[in-house]
Order: C-alpha cells, then structure tokens, then sequence
C-alpha cells in the first residue's frame, strides 16, 4: 500500500462509511454536513474505509484538528501520516492559514498523537485544561465542598433566574470597566446549559459570579466559572462549586467534570491542591499547532 494514493477528500455520500473513525462526539458533524468549513479526509485500504482525519476551519483561519484514526489492523504502514498530510493541505485549500490540535494527556494514543504531530513539524506540546473528574462519593469529603452559611448581602439563583435587568446590569459593569476573563464570560457559553446545576452568585444586587455547566454523555460538565477580581481571594467560587454539586442528584447526575484553563493560575491551583486528591482522574489537555507557511 502506498498510503497518500489512499488518501481522499470525503463526500457527504461517503460520510456514512466514516463515521465510525472519529469520536462519538464528532459524528454528528458527519451524519448533518452543513458545516462549509469542514474538512473530513478518508483512508482506503482495499477500497475499504480505514482511517479518517477530521476538522474544521474557521473564519478567521484557524483549522483546527478535531481527531486523527487509524484502525488498528492498518497502523504502522505509514496511514496516520499521510492523513495528516493530506487533511493539512485541504485545510489551506479551504483558507487556512494556521493549525491547532487539542488532546488528553494519559490516554493510551497520547504518545502516538504527539509523534505524529512532532514529526510533521508541529510545535511542542503545551498544557492547555486541567481535567478533574470526580463522583459525588469521591468528593463527599473534600472540605471545599462542605456547605458554607451564605453571607448575608449575597445569594445563588439558577443562572436561568438571571433576568433582562441583572444581564444589562452585568454587560455594562464589564463594559465600564473590563474585570471578566475574556475566555469565561457567561454569556458565550449558556447555549444549551444544564438548567437545574448552572447558578449565578448574586452580592449587594449585582451578579459577581457564575457556573454555567453542560450535560456531556450523562456527565456534568462545568464549563464556565467564574468570580469577581473583588472575592477570588476569599473563595467565594467555591460557593458556587457547593451549590451545583447539592442540585446534581436531583438532576439526576453522579459524575462532575471540571475543565480549568491553565492561564487562569489561581484556578489551576485550586485544582492541583484541592481537588485533585479527591478526583476520580486528573489530568490535562495539551495542544500544538502549526503555520501552513511551510504545507
């Protein structure tokens, strides 16, 4: 087998025979294609589906790598590079000018990942999310979860009960003067939240903190959280952190997954020291990318 003769631009007709490869996460891109930017490059052996590289490529240029496969009978011949090879230059075809990539650490197909990446001339990897997941068991007795009394000029509601009045009010605090993280305003990530575990924290009338979290294959996620500069140091998210893990059985959840952006250090820490020994797994995502100057 010659492995770039194999290698081919997928067709919505072919989607079906492919669809498999890639993460159940990601199937759903290939079971609806409306998506212009995608970009899904099959491998064939014997006229057989074999391999699938996946991604997309967004409007400002960006391509982002969602999931590279190989069935196990073909690896070794050469397959997993071609792919890559083959879905980077349809990617500038399609306009991009750069890649990214973004994976768990830990798994059995990191290293694999990581060289194939290395020896396409890909940046070094670099830690991206610490990933915490834990049971309800496993943290019942770490101490940042144990209920707190609430201070007496402060509140949760459901980030749902947040109304036209409190949003405004919140766009225009920030707007006045900047103090969310650009990556964690609350507004980019309540599409679709989990209802019932997804709270803000109210202090002296204003919305000063958040959890928005997601349902992702019966595992909550919490997606997005946050505090004003003005409590972080007192702990105050963890506030939030109690309220959402008290609504998750009644939601009907047992698992929790926190992703925390290692940029925001306090956050990190916070996940290092204290949640970490209660996780059920801890580890993190990492990412590399590459400039299309040089496919």
């Amino acid at each position: 087998m010659t492995p770039p003769a194999d290698c081919f631009v997928l067709q919505p007709h072919d989607f079906w025979l492919y669809r498999r490869l890639t993460f159940p996460a990601f199937r759903g891109w290939l079971d609806t294609p409306s998506d212009p930017g995608l970009v899904a490059v099959g491998l064939r052996v014997d006229g057989a589906s074999a391999g699938l590289a996946l991604g997309w490529v967004a409007d400002d240029g960006q391509a982002t790598l969602a999931s590279v496969f190989v069935l196990p009978e073909h690896r070794g011949q050469g397959g997993a590079t071609a792919l890559l090879a083959h879905w980077s230059r349809q990617a500038a075809q399609s306009g991009a000018t750069a890649l990214q990539a973004t994976w768990r650490s830990g798994q059995p197909t990191t290293a694999a990942v990581e060289a194939l990446l290395a020896r396409a001339g890909w940046s070094a990897p670099q830690p991206r999310m610490l990933v915490v997941v834990a049971t309800l068991g496993s943290i019942a007795d770490a101490p940042w979860i144990r209920p707190q009394a609430l201070p007496a000029d402060m509140r949760i509601l459901p980030w749902q009960a947040v109304d036209a009045e409190a949003r405004a009010a919140l766009r225009a605090s920030h707007a006045e003067n900047p103090w969310i993280a650009p990556d964690l305003v609350p507004f980019d990530h309540e599409a679709r939240c989990e209802p019932h575990t997804s709270c803000a924290l109210v202090w002296k009338g204003d919305v000063v903190g958040w959890v928005i979290n997601h349902a992702v294959d019966g595992v909550l996620r919490f997606t997005c959280s946050f505090m004003h500069p003005r409590l972080q140091r007192l702990g105050r998210i963890v506030l939030l952190y109690q309220a959402a893990v008290a609504r998750m059985p009644a939601a009907g959840f047992d698992t929790g997954m926190w992703t925390v952006p290692v940029w925001h250090p306090r956050m990190a820490d916070f996940a290092r020291r204290w949640m970490a020994p209660h996780a059920t797994r801890f580890d993190e995502t990492r990412g590399a990318g590459k400039s299309l100057a040089a496919v």
